[in-house]
């Protein structure tokens, strides 16, 4: 927000500055978009801010946390204080049910993910309809499919959930193709 005194109170009329960053692609193996990811439902919950739910800002300390308890999983979800799922620590959650998709609602904590956002505004040319609802342990137990978005990694089917095997759902690979075609991303399906 540019320079200015000292504490928390912006300018009134502040000169923000800009920074740029430029970083190599990270490296993932080619396998988490093909045969999918280790996922493990993280014990931190997600501290509830109403006013800073959907945005994301710079205080990510909670998936900080969250992340120090994956070991060898490769994403984690996260829930809210009410023990709804909400996200994971890096990425947005699709739950593949009969008959539809949905990805959780954002109540008082979370990120809407640039990704997330994509797909749910390009619904009519992917032809995977996507909803917004309640993810709990039983939406998760009775999920025919789960997969993590992100804008960096794209979509990573999940493989295992907590060690359990997940199913791959036929609707995932829709959706890589239209991220390969629409994106510029390379998953090989």
């Amino acid at each position: 927000r540019g320079l200015g005194g000292r504490g928390y109170t912006p300018l009134p009329k502040p000169q923000p500055n800009q920074i740029l960053q430029v970083f190599d692609y990270p490296d993932w193996p080619a396998s988490y978009a093909k045969k999918g990811i280790d996922v493990i439902c993280c014990q931190h919950r997600l501290s509830t801010q109403p006013a800073l739910a959907g945005i994301k800002h710079l205080n990510r300390l909670d998936q900080v946390l969250a992340s120090t308890e994956l070991g060898k999983a490769h994403e984690g979800l996260m829930r809210d204080l009410q023990g709804r799922f909400i996200e994971g620590t890096k990425s947005n959650l699709l739950v593949f049910e009969k008959d539809r998709v949905i990805t959780p609602t954002i109540h008082d904590a979370g990120v809407e993910g640039t990704l997330l956002a994509f797909l749910l505004d390009t619904q009519s040319t992917h032809g995977v309809p996507i909803s917004k609802g309640e993810v709990t342990e039983t939406t998760l137990a009775d999920a025919s499919g789960l997969a993590m978005v992100n804008s960096v990694f794209g979509c990573w089917p999940v493989k295992k959930l907590d060690n359990k095997t997940v199913p791959l759902d036929k609707r995932v690979k829709p959706l890589m193709a239209h991220l390969n075609n629409q994106l510029g991303f390379t998953f090989s399906l």
